[in-house]
């Protein structure tokens, strides 16, 4: 790894210091530590998916398999709360939270890597396919000798994951961690900013942003040049699972007699939308090769025009809507405060491509 990159990283941890965003003293040696931390969790961890690969292929729903481990994990992190001497004093708030917060808060989490285990979970590539054929079929694959390059290639080709079915939505495994982990994160950030006397509005948009400055620095932009809608959406989502438990006259989590219950059982189906999924809600950012990935979408439009696909981004237009995360999310694109994925949008590359002579 050459000195230029290091600098590329150290400048981003810097900004992370500079923003509020990681909270420790500015010293040199946690400075570096962090670089090294960031720069091996980013190439290690930090996943993304091609939606385009297998777009207009039959994946079956596993929403009925994810659905039924979810439950079984939030039961046993409320049974662990309840053995805890105190816990009957906790709000449900702070209960919502370590549910969150027990999928872990590390990236490529023990939940992820069970869907990529499970056999009965079918997944698109297989996973026995290595990463590195996979990227090679991938919209992000373009021959470079340029050292940066290749060393990008290198983040993306370790990073690349398979795409499931849940609920009728094909989304990339990464998102699973994203909904949990950095929807804790959200989560946090909410409650942090409520009880610091901001509307639910504001704490919600707070949360975003932190998101936002996520997918601009080193988890995003900065280390594989991805700007991830859907990862965005995906950490929102996770947030609002959070919040969802302890709303409304009768919540998901109660206290009964000093006990915490979970009355309904959780359906990720009510969390997972078609802005996860990043055929129909497409990244942006600035990749060296965009202009290749632009060109190598094109080639997916007959696969879009398929009558597989038109169904489904027909069941997607049709069936939700738009959350209040990629509402505001538009709202920043359309004041340029964030990268725009328009130029990547397969139902505008596709519509063009059709119109030109």
């Amino acid at each position: 790894m050459t000195n230029a990159i290091l600098d590329v990283f150290k400048l981003s941890i810097n900004d992370e210091y500079n923003s509020g965003f990681l909270k420790s003293r500015k010293s040199n040696f946690i400075s570096n530590y962090l670089t090294i931390f960031f720069i091996f969790s980013s190439i290690l961890l930090s996943a993304e998916t091609d939606n385009y690969y297998c777009m207009d292929q039959i994946i079956p729903d596993a929403s009925s398999l994810v659905n039924e481990e979810f439950n079984i994990r939030v039961q046993n992190t409320i049974e662990s709360i309840n053995a805890k001497n105190g816990s009957e004093q906790m709000v449900c708030a702070e209960v919502a939270g370590e549910i969150l917060k027990s999928f872990g808060v590390s990236l490529a989490t023990d939940f992820e890597v069970w869907i990529h285990k499970n056999e009965n979970i079918e997944k698109n590539p297989p996973t026995p396919l290595s990463r590195h054929k996979y990227f090679k079929k991938t919209i992000y694959y373009k021959k470079t000798l340029n050292p940066l390059h290749r060393f990008w290639d290198f983040m993306l080709w370790t990073q690349i994951d398979p795409v499931i079915n849940i609920g009728g939505v094909y989304l990339g495994t990464d998102k699973i961690t994203h909904f949990t982990a950095s929807g804790y994160l959200y989560y946090k950030t909410y409650q942090k900013s409520l009880k610091g006397g901001m509307s639910e509005e504001e704490s919600v948009r707070t949360a975003i942003q932190r998101g936002i400055k996520s997918e601009k620095r080193i988890l995003g932009v900065k280390s594989n040049g991805i700007f991830s809608y859907a990862d965005l959406e995906a950490n929102y989502q996770g947030m609002k699972l959070g919040l969802d438990l302890c709303r409304g006259e009768n919540p998901q989590l109660e206290l009964i007699d000093g006990t915490w219950n979970l009355e309904e059982k959780i359906d990720l189906t009510n969390y997972i939308n078609p802005y996860l999924d990043e055929s129909f809600n497409s990244c942006a950012g600035k990749h060296y090769k965009i202009k290749k990935v632009i060109q190598n979408i094109t080639d997916y439009c007959p696969n879009y025009m398929s009558e597989t696909v038109q169904n489904r981004f027909e069941f997607y237009s049709t069936q939700f809507e738009l959350s209040e995360n990629m509402k505001y999310l538009f709202e920043l694109q359309s004041d340029n405060k964030i990268p725009d994925n328009r130029k990547t949008m397969l139902q505008n590359i596709c519509t063009d491509s059709l119109k030109t002579p």
